[in-house]
């Protein structure tokens, strides 16, 4: 590994300055990530209002399935890409992008072609019938729009233009809402509607990401490269395969050995712990473009370790707001029968706290090229996930679902942290680590105390209780004061440049045009 001199590592950033780079352009990635999650949260209402739980429970399963042929479909493409643009020298970016996005758009084409024509028997699995042919083949097609944009999105990544990002996210989450409402709420072609909606919104910002990407598109694709990418990202799919049956097979266990009532109550759960993963998935979109010069610095191991309990306190801290207010949030957002969803709220909020660990415990696989480690790691993971729901959701329903999900998660952590420890040794401290775990749990089953004569904690209580989380862990020591004040002093600094040129800096300028 490359080792950098004294001037150079000044030059790429102390830990301040990463974790305000991380900030800055996780802020953009938050508002873009938010509002694309946050669509299945807004949306809530209208479809707990419009269609009846059984509907909604189809749509879920839909949902869901079109997540995973999306998420396979993209083969790694664009942590490839990544890596052979940030991590290796000498290449050209412009060959970079114009071969995986080829060979992603041709490969997608081609996968969705068989599925369309194989609808039929994929209704009758998931549903038992025909009925959902028609279905089935939009959202398919939607899923190839969608795949179409993972390349310009990276590329916009890579190249750190955030606010371009975001502006493109704001108009998808705009037109995404009101499709679904002119669709699900005004013609009330209820699900229909709904994945009507979504794939012509995808096939809009398709269209509107082809013309971001146009002049980073060369005339023909270099086979070395593609090779180069596919050794990278290629292993990358059976894990992303896994992952998703860790991530979605709750919804199908519930679906087979429940009914689609309890898929919709525990969608509705599942949507306020999406809340959660926007955190998580907001850092994950940042933090490519930064984690591959850190590992290629001297100090990369120590700045990982300290980038990683910043990370975990603001991850807590969000995870504790929406444990401790799930039964107001679904009742705000859905009606009163779906309360019964939010028992699973906390479990599912875990589950992404621990995808948080994981993503951190996974470094020294991604550094060291290693990474048909992760469908290793994340194949238990699903295969525990899988057996422990088939033997608690006949029982439990919705609560062994997610305790299942969680107790996966915890395990996947821990087997990504024995295997990643041996390739490229970071320093945790696992001390401050279960002492913040220690005092966040502390603090829920606190706030789950409930008063005579009342059903729960008043909100004053509470709020109190979740606001306190992050003082404590000030007293405790788990941050330094001098690190947390340096931190303080650089986000005022760079808030303040930001503020220039009419609250614009010239690169967020070059962004927008």
């Amino acid at each position: 590994m490359e080792e950098h001199s004294p001037a150079k590592l000044a030059k790429e950033g102390t830990l301040q300055e990463l974790i305000v780079r991380l900030l800055k352009h996780s802020g953009a990635y938050a508002l873009a990530t938010v509002l694309n999650r946050a669509v299945n949260v807004v949306l809530l209402p209208l479809y707990a209002r419009m269609l009846v739980k059984a509907e909604f429970g189809v749509l879920e399963i839909l949902t869901v399935t079109s997540t995973v042929v999306m998420l396979v479909l993209q083969l790694g493409m664009d942590s490839a890409l990544f890596r052979s643009a940030l991590y290796r020298h000498g290449v050209d970016k412009r060959v970079l992008t114009s071969t995986a996005h080829y060979f992603l758009v041709l490969t997608a084409l081609v996968a969705v072609a068989v599925l369309v024509a194989l609808a039929g028997p994929i209704s009758r699995l998931l549903f038992g019938d025909m009925g959902y042919v028609w279905l089935l083949r939009l959202v398919f097609v939607g899923d190839f729009f969608l795949v179409c944009n993972t390349i310009p999105m990276a590329r916009l990544r890579i190249d750190e233009k955030s606010l371009k990002f975001a502006l493109i996210a704001s108009a998808n989450f705009v037109l995404s809402i009101s499709l679904n409402v002119l669709f699900v709420g005004v013609l009330r072609r209820r699900v229909e509607g709904a994945v009507l909606a979504n794939t012509l919104a995808a096939l809009l910002f398709a269209s509107i990401y082809l013309v971001v990407i146009w002049p980073e598109l060369g005339p023909a694709i270099s086979v070395r490269e593609l090779k180069e990418m596919l050794a990278y990202g290629l292993p990358l799919v059976p894990a992303a395969a896994c992952n998703m049956v860790l991530m979605m097979s709750d919804r199908y266990l519930l679906r087979f050995l429940a009914d689609l009532d309890q898929v919709a109550m525990y969608a509705a759960a599942t949507r306020l712990g999406v809340m959660m993963m926007l955190l998580v998935s907001a850092f994950q979109l940042a933090w490519p473009a930064i984690f591959f010069p850190i590992a290629r610095r001297q100090d990369g191991p120590r700045t990982f370790a300290r980038l990683f309990e910043f990370f975990m306190l603001g991850v807590c801290t969000f995870a504790l707001w929406l444990a401790v207010f799930a039964r107001d949030l679904i009742e705000l957002l859905a009606t009163k029968s779906y309360l019964p969803g939010a028992r699973v709220v906390p479990l599912l909020v875990a589950s992404f706290v621990l995808y948080g660990v994981y993503y951190f415990t996974a470094i020294g696989v991604q550094v060291r090229k290693k990474t048909y480690f992760l469908p290793l790691g994340i194949g238990v993971a699903a295969a525990l996930n899988l057996l422990l729901g088939l033997h608690l959701v006949p029982r439990t329903g919705m609560m062994g679902a997610a305790l299942a999900k969680v107790l996966a998660y915890a395990v996947l952590a821990a087997v990504m942290w024995m295997i990643s420890q041996r390739l490229y040794r970071v320093p945790y401290d696992m001390g401050k680590f279960a002492l913040l775990l220690g005092t966040g749990v502390g603090l829920f089953f606190l706030s789950t105390l409930t008063p005579p004569r009342l059903a729960v904690m008043p909100v004053a209580e509470r709020l109190a209780i979740v606001g306190a989380f992050p003082g404590l862990m000030l007293l405790c020591g788990y941050v330094d004061r001098g690190t947390v004040r340096r931190l303080a002093t650089a986000v005022s600094s760079s808030m303040a440049r930001g503020r220039a040129t009419t609250g614009h800096t010239p690169q967020d300028w070059s962004e927008i045009g």
